[in-house]
């Protein structure tokens, strides 16, 4: 049984000594890597560390500054495609955040459906390209609140996600992204949990793997400590869900100052307090190791821990106490309520 891949996003330019050996601090057992950003010479380096999972965002600045076709941006990323497929990567997030002005919202699609059929011929450009074992994948999306850094919402995750049914029905897998301020808004199941019942429960993704291929602590006032314990704790809760394939944290270093309060490493070279917190996290136990004194009766269920989440969250509430007892939402023992 494998549980979510623990991954951070790579800095800019070639991998360092510093980004390893974060790497082997925290245990990190996926990386993701951004085309024209990250070469693809480092997925050897990483493997050195242990790490055999990749993820590679093919993500060009051109669909917010200009009108880019699906025929444009597929030559475009032709050549970096090829140099990763060689490389041994297989999965390709499909650009970034389309529902933003600055990754082109109202310059390249001005509907989801639009971005939709984007997406369709761009998929279909790169299978009919390179063929298997070629993986597209949707690519997360901004959330509303809270909002990551340096981005203009065009439309709701939600909203633009209800327009793209046929993009989401075509991948191979669906990307997302979850953003918090704080330790309770982490936890919360209408704050970062929403992303739960908002991926895993839409039809079209209901039996696709589900890739959370962002997510941090965006408030820039929390001290780091904290963020990687929150961050650890994070790891351990996507753990419980078999569907979600790889858990992405952002980001491993940048130059940019906008990103001084996510950096796992500073701009000095020194790490952050997160990678030796991450690396302290607790492991979820293969499930042949645990031994449950209650309840003595068992059933067998088909359906897949974290389905009908909502269904179950709803049905708790005692209009008594205006409360909802299940705090997971989940299917099956909430060992919390």
């Amino acid at each position: 049984m494998t549980f979510a891949k623990v991954g951070v996003l790579a800095g800019d330019g070639p991998v360092r000594p510093e980004d390893l050996e974060a790497v082997r601090e925290a245990d990190v057992e996926a990386i993701k890597l951004r085309a024209w950003v990250n070469p693809p010479t480092d997925l050897n380096a990483y493997r050195d560390t242990g790490v055999h999972t990749f993820l590679v965002q093919l993500l060009s600045p051109r669909p917010g500054v200009a009108s880019t076709t699906a025929e444009d941006f597929v030559i475009e990323c032709g050549p970096a495609v090829a140099g990763f497929l060689k490389a041994g990567a297989t999965d390709f997030e499909i650009h970034g955040e389309p529902n933003t002005r600055e990754r082109g919202y109202g310059v390249s699609w001005d509907s989801p459906t639009a971005f939709s059929e984007w997406f369709l011929a761009v998929a279909q450009g790169l299978r009919a390209e390179f063929g298997p074992p070629l993986r597209v994948g949707f690519p997360g999306l901004a959330p509303a609140e809270p909002a990551p850094p340096g981005v203009t919402l065009a439309l709701s995750d939600e909203e633009f996600l209800a327009g793209c049914g046929d993009a989401l029905d075509a991948a191979d897998f669906v990307c997302c992204h979850v953003y918090w301020t704080s330790r309770n808004q982490m936890r919360d199941y209408h704050g970062a949990l929403r992303f739960l019942r908002t991926y895993l429960e839409r039809a079209e993704v209901r039996h696709k793997p589900v890739v959370v291929s962002e997510f941090a602590n965006v408030n820039p006032a929390e001290p780091l400590q904290d963020k990687g314990d929150q961050y650890a704790e994070f790891y351990l809760l996507c753990a419980q869900y078999d569907r979600l394939a790889g858990i992405y944290a952002f980001l491993m270093r940048s130059p940019d100052p906008a990103y001084a309060s996510l950096r796992w490493i500073q701009a000095d070279g020194t790490p952050s307090p997160i990678p030796a917190l991450v690396g302290q996290r607790k492991r979820m136990p293969h499930p042949a190791c645990l031994r449950l004194a209650w309840p003595t009766a068992m059933r067998a269920y088909t359906q897949a821990f974290g389905d009908r989440q909502q269904v179950y969250y709803e049905a708790s509430y005692d209009s008594d106490h205006d409360v909802h007892w299940l705090h997971g939402g989940h299917e099956g023992v909430d060992l919390k309520a």
